[in-house]
């Protein structure tokens, strides 16, 4: 599963269309008490950005898309969020991976 973000509106100096989730200031926290937690065993979660983090539209989903397109078939899928996760495009994003994984997740090659 991949996480975008939580829809919290907010507003960002060079892009205020391109936020989909701001850092968690005290008011917010307050009115999203929401998370996600793991409760099943093997499962990968691979979220944009950690929990009060900032999240960017389609910069690490496109980043992991870009790992699957490239690497589907040869790389696990930790090594592929670590890829994403070092792009470029998620500059001051910080993307996180939990799993419940016992074993190495590699997804087929893409078609």
């Amino acid at each position: 599963m991949v996480v975008q973000a939580c829809q919290v509106s907010a507003t960002h100096d060079l892009l205020p269309q391109a936020i989909d989730a701001s850092a968690t200031n005290t008011a917010v926290a307050k009115r999203c008490k929401k998370h996600i937690v793991l409760v099943r065993p093997h499962t990968a979660l691979l979220m944009a950005t950690m929990t009060g983090g900032v999240a960017y539209r389609g910069a690490f989903s496109g980043a992991i898309a870009d790992q699957f397109r490239r690497d589907g078939g040869k790389m696990d899928i930790c090594s592929m969020h670590k890829s994403a996760a070092a792009d470029p495009r998620c500059k001051d994003q910080y993307p996180e991976l939990r799993i419940t994984l016992n074993k190495n997740l590699i997804l087929p090659p893409a078609i």
